[in-house]
């Protein structure tokens, strides 16, 4: 049996077998249908303490009353994106040009295609095309974003840090798809974030921000409410809701979802005589997230006045952890609660003030893991932090002040800790060029500041055999303190390690193609005093994980996209690529097995495409993601097989009654293939999602 490292956990999968999914016709709503909106939101923000066969059915009640009530329907606008956008027939998944073009990837996406997602994992990776390592659609989910750990990926909510405390990393399958539908991927770091692999940085579901002005007049003008359901395979069933009210000056906003999985989906278990055919077991899971935003209206034009935001966060996830296939059932489960406050102001353009307070609790029970040792254990954790940021702006320059500070507290370890990031940054533009400049330095109650600091040069070339040309380069120190789990977490914890410093260099070049936007960066990362969990056997049957300094890592890589799109009156078709060449190698010790070879669980090869056609109210696509084999040993003696999973989505949208229907089908491992994300832990089969998603505009 295998003990977890800092705090994560030993990890769970999905389901198989297809269950009745009914659905009812809809209606529309006025005051009453808003009065059972608010009803629901109270049900479904309390979920997460309630068993999902409690909640499902008064979910049920709630739809089928929604039928019932009268009213009025408004058509959904939505103003164009950017210049370097792909929009199909309601806002989709895009890849836009921001301030820095080439090293940026927003996502924007339609509620009805967020509806489809389980979590935010499910998301990123299918909006982002980034690599997401997890267990199942059930399980851990962490990102890997230029061949980097998730330690070394930064996760933002409203620009203020989202990390535990105990692992220096984040469990995507927590947050909730409402706050993913608008987010903004960099890769390799900016002032933002310093991390080396890149940063994702969720939107609030509040009026203030980028993805609730991008929805347009319908949504600013009126009272929005979406409600969806949506089931699965192996007893997959969810239901959710987004219900959004106009108080005078205000704007309160709620994203809800809860859902349960039995995830007993069957596999060939080749350690077994014959690799018969049998069912994964344990990995059954309840969720359920909501998120509630209150900000100043969304009507009032930026710059008139300070605008405020308060957003409360709570989720809630019980779930089984089957272990290994090579081992018996431990029948071990875990909960992990997640609660965040966060509050933002700002000043018009010129200053931003936000804080937040977020409380993790992980509850785990080992089952019959007990018996080798292996004890139940809870750990809780706080972390709260506070940042400023000041612009003072010309008409070609902007700079920046941006002190943060975080404080991190572990009852289980009895250790606290505070983290000082103080940070300057400005920005030069002009006609043919632009200079972004940040510094920060990191401090710690535990251990030596250190400084960190990047720029980025970027310009459009014209070339009389290539046309118009945008270059990008940028070269980046960074550094990464130990976490509080690294230090001080039961059994294993090294309150010795140092902190982890890296330097990171890229070069993008981008152009216009006839089959769209290309993007091509080469990049390179050396990582000095590298973290690394490795076991440790403190006892007899008993092997736990301890975290060293191991000396350096070096990764080099060449990482492409291609964004297209074409358009006529009634019918539009978009595609988008994505692939990445990294080596990560070892180079600490030229005497060890391990030098100069791949790191473990890092693919070389990875790539996804997806192709979505729209045709008035129907809307189809096809995602592939391809990913390498991947080395388990660190000589490059035993690896996982290259994979390739293909997915395919559709549905169709129309009004009815006052308000927009849309119906969805989602096939997920469409060709059946058998792989393996980490090893002896099997991924799911084909398997099929259905849903419903209704919206109306409420005068």
């Amino acid at each position: 049996m295998e003990v977890v490292a800092g705090g994560l956990y030993l990890n769970e999968v999905q389901a198989f077998l297809m269950d009745p999914f009914f659905f009812t016709v809809l209606g529309a709503g006025g005051a009453a249908m808003r009065r059972a909106a608010h009803l629901a939101a109270r049900v479904i923000f309390v979920a997460g303490g309630l068993p999902v066969a409690r909640v499902l059915p008064v979910a049920g009640v709630l739809l089928t009353a929604w039928t019932l009530l009268p009213g009025t329907a408004r058509a959904q606008d939505a103003p164009p994106d950017s210049l370097r956008s792909v929009t199909l027939q309601e806002v989709e998944i895009t890849a836009e040009r921001g301030p820095k073009s080439l090293s940026r990837t927003r996502l924007q996406a339609s509620d009805v295609r967020m509806s489809a997602f389980r979590d935010a994992a499910d998301a990123l990776a299918t909006g982002l095309g980034v690599r997401m390592r997890r267990y199942g659609p059930t399980g851990l989910a962490t990102l890997s974003i230029r061949g980097a750990d998730a330690a070394h990926t930064a996760i933002l909510l409203g620009g203020m840090p989202l990390v535990h405390p105990q692992t220096g990393s984040m469990d995507l399958s927590l947050i909730p798809t409402g706050l993913v539908a608008d987010a903004l991927l960099q890769s390799g770091p900016s002032e933002a974030a310093p991390a080396m692999g890149g940063s994702v940085e969720l939107g609030t579901p509040g009026s203030a921000t980028p993805s609730s002005a991008a929805r347009g007049p319908a949504v600013a003008g009126g009272r929005p409410l979406a409600i969806y359901t949506r089931a699965g395979s192996w007893g997959e069933r969810a239901v959710g809701m987004d219900v959004t009210e106009d108080l005078g000056r205000a704007r309160l906003r709620f994203v809800g979802d809860v859902s349960h999985m039995d995830g007993s989906f069957p596999f060939e278990n080749r350690f077994l005589e014959g690799a018969p055919s049998t069912r994964r077991e344990g990995a059954a899971r309840t969720w359920g997230s909501g998120a509630l935003v209150l900000s100043s209206a969304a009507r009032a034009p930026v710059g008139a006045g300070a605008r405020w935001e308060v957003t409360a966060l709570g989720s809630r996830s019980d779930r089984g952890l089957p272990g290994p296939s090579n081992a018996v059932v431990a029948a071990a489960s875990q909960q992990d609660n997640l609660v965040r406050l966060q509050a933002r102001v700002a000043g018009g353009r010129s200053w931003t003030a936000s804080g937040a307070v977020t409380e993790w609790d992980l509850d785990f029970e080992p089952g019959s893991g007990a018996a080798l040792g292996v004890e139940a254990s809870r750990l809780r954790a706080r972390t709260g932090a506070v940042q400023l940021s000041s612009l003072f702006r010309s008409h070609s320059a902007r700079s920046e002040v941006r002190p943060s500070l975080r404080a991190e507290y572990t009852d289980a370890a009895g250790h606290q800790e505070w983290t000082a990031e103080p940070g300057v940054a400005t920005t030069l533009r002009g006609r043919r060029a632009s200079l972004d400049i940040f510094s920060r330095l990191v401090a710690s109650s535990r251990g030596p500041a250190w400084p960190t600091a990047g720029a980025t040069w970027s310009a459009p070339l014209t070339m009389p055999l290539a046309g118009r040309l945008e270059l990008e380069t940028g070269l980046a120190r960074t550094v990464r303190l130990p976490a509080v789990g690294e230090r001080y977490h039961v059994p294993g914890g090294n309150p010795d390690l140092r902190a982890e410093r890296g330097l990171t260099a890229h070069l993008s070049v981008g152009t216009r193609t006839p089959v769209g936007l290309l993007r091509v960066t080469a990049f390179g990362a050396r990582l000095d005093d590298r973290i690394l969990w490795r076991p440790l056997f403190a006892g007899p049957g008993l092997q736990v994980f301890h975290p060293e300094n191991v000396g350096r890592v070096q990764s080099m890589g060449l990482e492409w996209a291609l964004d297209g799109e074409a358009q006529w009156a009634r019918a539009s078709v978009m595609w988008r690529a994505r692939g990445s060449r990294v080596r990560a190698e070892d180079i600490s010790d030229a005497r060890a097995p391990g030098f100069g070879h791949q790191l473990r669980y890092t693919p070389v090869t990875t790539a996804m495409g997806e192709v979505r056609v729209a045709v008035g109210g129907v809307s189809g696509g096809v995602t592939s993601r391809w990913e390498g084999r991947r080395f388990i040993t660190s000589d490059e003696s035993s690896w996982l097989g290259a994979f390739q999973v293909l997915e395919a989505d559709l549905r169709a949208s129309y009004d009815l009654l006052g308000s927009r229907m849309s119906l969805w089908l989602r096939i997920h491992n469409i060709t059946d293939t058998a792989y393996e994300s980490m090893r002896l832990y099997p991924m799911p089969p084909r398997h099929i999602q259905v849903g419903i998603h209704i919206r109306k505009n409420n005068p």
